[in-house]
């Protein structure tokens, strides 16, 4: 159902400008973005059954980066943060939509750089341009995805509802699924 489509698209809305606010932090306590979004101050939804007394909550998308940046996490421990390389740079949806949910590699698989290039999310001028949805190697940079499927007919990865948001704060619907 297309109005249901547009409503859940909401939330890939909402878990962008999250990543984008967790990075600024980060930018602002250590001078460079990273990939560390748990550390980052990121929190996803945590998936609740619902009932009576509590609203089912979860994510319908999955969040974050494509690949994780260990250089630039390294620059935040250098300036005396906390910044893991491994996971989680990705977050899981924990919400199905026809018995689908999209797990982190769904962020890796469509927070690539053609997918980003051909909609203008990209690095300032004299940088490293973002080879996915990243930080790049200076630090100054970054694009994060939210993706999901929130519509029953666009179940497989590559036709999930995609967006990206970047360093400037550049929000973009990367691909439409719905």
């Amino acid at each position: 159902d297309i109005t249901i489509s547009k409503e859940l698209k909401e939330e890939g809305i909402a878990r962008e400008f999250i990543v984008y606010q967790s990075q600024i932090s980060i930018m602002g306590d250590y001078d460079t973005f990273a990939t560390c979004l748990q550390d980052a101050g990121y929190a996803p939804p945590l998936p609740n059954p619902g009932g009576v007394l509590l609203p089912p909550v979860g994510a319908y998308y999955a969040t974050g980066f494509a690949a994780a940046n260990n250089d630039a996490n390294e620059d935040v421990r250098a300036n005396g943060g906390i910044c893991a390389d491994a996971l989680p740079f990705q977050f899981a949806a924990s919400k199905l939509v026809g018995g689908i949910t999209a797990l982190p590699a769904s962020v890796t698989a469509n927070g690539t750089a053609a997918l980003l290039t051909v909609n203008l999310i990209t690095a300032p001028v004299g940088s490293t341009n973002l080879p996915s949805a990243t930080v790049n190697a200076q630090g100054d940079a970054f694009a994060a995805v939210a993706t999901g499927p929130v519509d029953a007919g666009f179940d497989t990865v590559p036709q999930f509802d995609t967006w990206g948001i970047n360093h400037n704060k550049d929000l973009r619907h990367l691909r439409r699924g719905y």
